[in-house]
């Protein structure tokens, strides 16, 4: 299982079938709904306001509205490494994080063997 049951945010992926899938699995999961289910702009405005009272009233009450991304553990997706002319001493990395890591600091481990990497603030 990638993403336990409750750590993945809801997005309106069945949480059975968004357990067992990554990042970028989620994303082309998104993209073929919709071409599936096309949204009008009729339906995408009256949807938002639908949020966006649903958020007024859930802060009205003393709840938390439907902003649930921040709560997500942060995790790392869509890795990818890029070496530059001489690969021993040039390396680019990026990824995709789950959720906008905030003052969470984040570290990259780079190196052959843990003995014999080092670790650089992202």
């Amino acid at each position: 299982m990638l993403n336990p049951l409750g750590t993945v945010p809801r997005t309106g992926i069945p949480a059975q079938l968004a357990a067992q899938m990554t990042m970028d699995e989620q994303y082309d999961w998104h993209r073929s709904y919709l071409k599936r289910h096309r949204v009008s702009r009729r339906t995408f405005l009256r949807g938002s306001a639908a949020a966006a009272m649903a958020a007024g009233l859930g802060s009205a009450f003393g709840g938390r509205g439907v902003a649930y991304a921040d709560d997500a553990p942060l995790t790392v997706g869509g890795r990818r490494v890029g070496y530059g002319t001489d690969a021993a001493s040039q390396l680019r990395f990026s990824a995709q994080l789950s959720r906008n890591p905030g003052a969470t600091k984040v570290f990259l481990d780079h190196g052959p063997t843990p003995a014999l990497g080092s670790t650089l603030e992202a």
